[in-house]
């Protein structure tokens, strides 16, 4: 525990930051006293700083040290922690894929009753897909991992989903009334079909 010097509680040592200066290697301030300041200081004086700041991070060299100190950091977490990796990652991946979090997905999962929208098949809001839009940038809604891939494949046209419908409904049409020998003719007719292909080849 320590005492934040600002805020005056006394608080876990998760809630400061790391100070190689200090002595117990802490920041004085916890990081919400932190937050507080700096955002002061940035309506106080953002008008001065941040375009220099902007420039630095456009930069490629600049861009690439920062990638570079996000992946080490990841990658100590991820032999350090692997559960808060875990965490760190899916909240990173909704947030700049989808602009949602792990609270939100969940509750919108909770919305459609807890199943997919397409099989409602039982989905779980850790690991189910966000389908969405690539035209219009939207969540269209949330699915199971099978469902999601499916509309991919059939890149996400409904006529081609509804000729995939079409098709699936004639071949039981032709199988419920086919017998054992018609399947044998069949399977006799390609062969010969496909042996004199190879004749030709």
């Amino acid at each position: 525990m320590k005492v934040c010097c600002h805020c005056k509680k006394e608080l876990p040592l998760d809630y400061f930051q790391k100070n190689r200066a200090a002595k117990d290697g802490l920041q004085y301030r916890c990081k919400d006293c932190t937050r507080e300041a700096s955002k002061a200081c940035r309506d106080k004086r953002g008008h001065l700083w941040l375009p220099a700041a902007e420039r630095w991070k456009n930069r490629p060299e600049n861009k690439e040290r920062r990638n570079k100190t996000t992946r080490d950091r990841m990658a100590r977490l991820k032999i350090e922690n692997p559960e808060k990796y875990e965490g760190d990652r899916r909240r990173w991946q909704l947030a700049t894929k989808y602009g949602l979090t792990p609270e939100l997905k969940e509750a919108l999962v909770e919305m459609q009753g807890g199943v997919c929208l397409i099989c409602f098949s039982p989905i779980d809001p850790l690991t189910c897909a966000t389908d969405h839009s690539h035209s219009g940038n939207y969540i269209r809604g949330m699915l199971c991992t099978f469902c999601n891939l499916a509309l991919g494949q059939f890149k996400d046209s409904s006529e081609n989903l509804r000729r995939a419908a079409d098709y699936l409904d004639s071949c039981k049409e032709v199988e419920s009334e086919a017998t054992t020998e018609d399947f044998e003719i069949a399977t006799t007719l390609l062969q010969e079909y496909l042996d004199g292909k190879n004749k030709e080849s």
